[in-house]
């Protein structure tokens, strides 16, 4: 697969300019059914050639058929405010009990609070 294009557990990675495809949150059509409003967390990490910029946690509530593009994902990230572009990778963290509220709606860069969120640490140590 291209480096610049590539899906991570229920999420996708792009950089900027490459084709957008569709974000898919898997849930069944019994979930769906059940939840009258169904929200779904979002982990996106942006980096800039490998240099890490940050990464933000925010809720959005979900369309009718349970699909969200990537450009209303990467949008809400700009509306708050916590988008330093660069290469973004975007996953589904909906359920994880490690993040609260206060850790979402902010750019976080702090190492430490990252990993207690969940975070495996950066790939590229600077």
């Amino acid at each position: 697969m291209p480096a610049d294009n590539f899906r991570l557990n229920s999420g996708i990675c792009y950089t900027d300019g490459a084709t957008l495809k569709r974000f898919t949150v898997d849930r069944s059509r019994k979930e769906q059914a059940a939840a009258e409003l169904m929200i779904s967390t979002f982990w996106l990490s942006f980096n800039d050639n490998g240099r890490f910029l940050g990464v933000a946690i925010f809720d959005m509530v979900e369309t009718e058929d349970a699909r969200l593009e990537i450009e209303e994902i990467v949008e809400r990230a700009w509306e708050l405010g916590i988008n330093p572009g660069g290469a973004i990778c975007i996953q589904d963290v909906s359920g994880y009990p490690s993040i609260k509220p206060e850790h979402k709606n902010r750019l976080i860069i702090d190492d430490a609070l990252l990993i207690e969120l969940g975070s495996k640490g950066r790939a590229v140590k600077h």
